[in-house]
């Protein structure tokens, strides 16, 4: 299941169809706990929609998915990447250089 679902995310974020990942990912968020979907599959579900939101001009949706992200997997060293190049691109280099490290630092463990 969790299989499909994140082959599905990257079919349409692979085709710019920002709006139905966001559709996409709230209906799977909707069903999260009757689903038992682990904590890995939730972060790639929060860190779509923020990559989508991201490009639809949303920052403040994207900054709060890629929180969440984190949030559900705190390991989850692409969440942190995406939320640097938010830091990075809003000006807050210290914070972008933070989660780059945290970044790193998870690849190594």
């Amino acid at each position: 299941m969790a299989e499909e679902l994140i082959s599905e995310l990257r079919k349409l974020l692979d085709a710019n169809q920002y709006g139905e990942v966001i559709n996409f990912c709230n209906q799977k968020l909707a069903i999260a706990d009757s689903e038992n979907f682990d904590k890995f599959t939730l972060a790639k579900i929060y860190l779509a929609k923020g990559c989508a939101e991201y490009d639809l001009g949303n920052m403040s949706e994207a900054i709060e998915n890629y929180n969440l992200a984190i949030k559900k997997d705190s390991n989850y060293h692409k969440a942190f990447v995406q939320r640097a190049f938010y830091y990075y691109v809003i000006k807050e280099y210290q914070s972008a250089i933070n989660d780059y490290n945290k970044a790193i630092n998870n690849l190594k463990n």
